[in-house]
């Protein structure tokens, strides 16, 4: 029984990771890299892609659409979120 109580907070942690996807990625990119500020957090960017992706985002899809975009360009950003429906 304690065994469980050591092994299952890293079960549990992997497991979040996992479910991340490119969530993880397309947060580095918004919220570290290019400092936008729908966001206070990364993990509140982590929750809402989450969130998003549970109502049928592409989010690999606009994950490529973002990256794609130079020097984090405002208006390349606004296209990717017009062209994914955010």
């Amino acid at each position: 029984m304690r065994i469980w109580l050591i092994v299952f907070p890293f079960l549990y942690a992997c497991a979040e990771k996992e479910d991340a996807g490119p969530c993880e990625e397309i947060c580095t990119i918004l919220v570290d890299e290019c400092g936008y500020s729908a966001f206070p957090s990364h993990d509140s960017c982590e929750q809402g892609c989450s969130y998003e992706s549970g109502w049928g985002i592409n989010a690999d899809g606009y994950l490529s659409c973002i990256s794609a975009v130079e020097e984090c360009d405002t208006y390349g950003m606004v296209g990717c979120d017009n062209a994914f429906g955010l």
